[in-house]
């Protein structure tokens, strides 16, 4: 499941979010489906820029987004509660048109 969501007509950009059954981690769903909602956002809805927030632990989106092209903006640090009760950074991705790895 994901999709592409905020959507900022001033600035043509939007948020991207995904969410990948666990039973099919590592199968290249993820990579492909980022790849494909980024190639619609910016073909057919003409946005300039994608980004999205991901956790410091999770490595394996990490790669993924660095994959298809995102760079790490930035770190939000001590920005949200983990699923154990702890506080964690998040990081900001974004991705320009130019960026995309095809």
């Amino acid at each position: 499941m994901g999709g592409l969501t905020s959507i900022d007509r001033t600035v043509d950009k939007a948020e991207l979010y995904i969410f990948v059954n666990p039973e099919l981690l590592g199968k290249g769903i993820g990579t492909k489906a980022t790849k494909q909602l980024c190639q619609y956002g910016f073909s057919e809805l003409g946005l300039k820029k994608i980004y999205l927030y991901t956790d410091k632990e999770n490595v394996a989106a990490q790669k993924v987004y660095e994959k298809v092209g995102f760079r790490l903006e930035g770190t939000l640090r001590n920005e949200i509660l983990t699923r154990t009760g702890r506080i964690t950074d998040r990081l900001y991705y974004g991705l320009l048109k130019h960026e995309l790895i095809e």
